[in-house]
């Protein structure tokens, strides 16, 4: 899923383009806003960025205006936090919590090949 960047906060495609239309009519363009090196996202938004572009994050993440969840590819370190904390709402009963319902089975196969293989 492509995400925006704007003031350190990651936004879904929707939303990044909604803020860009808003900055735009406020004035607010960059002079030369597809030279993303020419302004700050604390200005302006930069992107949108492919995951591949993004990279990998130790959590998922969700649109800070939405939130939408993101799909973002995660470490190691966010696969464990993934499933530390899906077994822990799990555990408190909490089966419909975000954990449990999205992040899970997104990164099943992630989690299955990482956590689950004989040769690892």
């Amino acid at each position: 899923m492509n995400v925006y960047v704007f003031q350190a906060a990651l936004y879904c495609e929707e939303c990044g383009e909604d803020l860009v239309r808003k900055l735009d009519m406020e004035g607010k363009t960059p002079e030369t806003p597809c030279d993303e090196n020419s302004y700050d996202s604390d200005d302006y938004p930069k992107g949108p960025y492919t995951e591949e572009q993004v990279g990998e994050s130790d959590s998922p993440s969700h649109c800070d205006a939405c939130n939408k969840f993101l799909e973002s590819p995660l470490t190691k370190d966010g696969l464990v936090y993934v499933l530390e904390t899906v077994l822990e709402d799990l555990e408190n009963g909490r089966r419909d919590s975000v954990a449990c319902r999205i992040w899970a089975p997104f990164y099943r196969h992630e989690l299955l090949t990482e956590f689950t293989h004989p040769y690892r």
